[in-house]
Parts: C-alpha cells; structure tokens; sequence
C-alpha cells in the first residue's frame, strides 16, 4: 500500500488508516465471518478520493454504529468483535456493509482532499492549506518537512 500510494500520490496518512482498515476487516472476517474461496481486495485513487472493497464468501461482519459499554464489550462473548466493527465503521470517511451476488461486500471510502486539510481552523487561510498540501506531498515522496512548507 506505502509503495502504491507514493505512485499515486496519496496522503501517507490516508493510506495508512486504509492499510490499517484493511488488516482489521482480514482479522475479524478471519475469525468469524469468512467461510471459503478468496479474500479480493481492490483499491482505487482517482483524484481526492481512495475507495477500498473487499469481497468473500461468508456473512456479514457485525459493525454497530455505537460503540458498546466497556461492560458489555468485557462480559459478552462478541464484545470485542463489535468493539472492532464499531472502529471499522468509523475508521473511514464513508463505509458501507452489503450483500452481492450472495457474497459481502464491504466499502470503505476514505476522502484525500479533507484529510489534507483537517489540520486547517480557517478555511480561509490558503498559506496554511498550501503548507498542509506541501507536507503530505512531501512525506508521500519520502523528503523530510524542515519547517513549515520546506522540505528537503
């Protein structure tokens, strides 16, 4: 994924939460969910957006949009697996669980433009949404940020 997305040039954060997401869902469908055949994997950058799928045969995964109590994710038999769904879920800007073709499918989309420029308190301040941009552009090409928009 680092080397791909330093072809592509993406954010090394946004590859980093997409490599991240992509090892949890192998783990938890792994235990739980994965019956036979192939894990495919398929991701894709066009401009500000990386979008990740993954498909197999087997059931869906359990991603709950609210997080569970530290109670119930100790006591219950499935806490710790609805713990790491709920993080998946919210591990990417949009993600999405579904059933084709009698396999699950799983989407997680990962926005590149707002990664870039979550750092930045006013929209206005296009020094520091260039000197956000030079950072990320920077570390996707492995030179070193020295100060603020320098690199070497």
């Amino acid at each position: 994924m680092n080397k791909q997305g330093a072809i592509w040039g993406a954010c090394a954060d946004i590859i980093n939460r997409a490599s991240w997401a992509i090892c949890q869902v192998t783990e938890a469908v792994a235990e739980n969910c994965w019956h036979a055949g192939t894990l495919e994997v398929k991701v894709s950058f066009v401009e500000f957006n990386l979008d990740v799928s993954m498909s197999y045969q087997g059931e869906l995964p359990d991603f709950p949009q609210a997080r569970r109590s530290e109670d119930e994710i100790i006591t219950s038999d499935d806490g710790v697996r609805r713990l790491a769904g709920y993080m998946l879920r919210n591990s990417s800007d949009k993600s999405r669980l579904e059933m084709k073709n009698g396999n699950p499918l799983l989407t997680f989309h990962f926005d590149h433009y707002t990664a870039s420029l979550s750092v930045v308190s006013d929209a206005g301040d296009k020094l520091a949404v260039f000197n956000r941009l030079a950072i990320c552009a920077a570390a996707v090409c492995g030179a070193r940020p020295n100060s603020i928009g320098k690199t070497t």
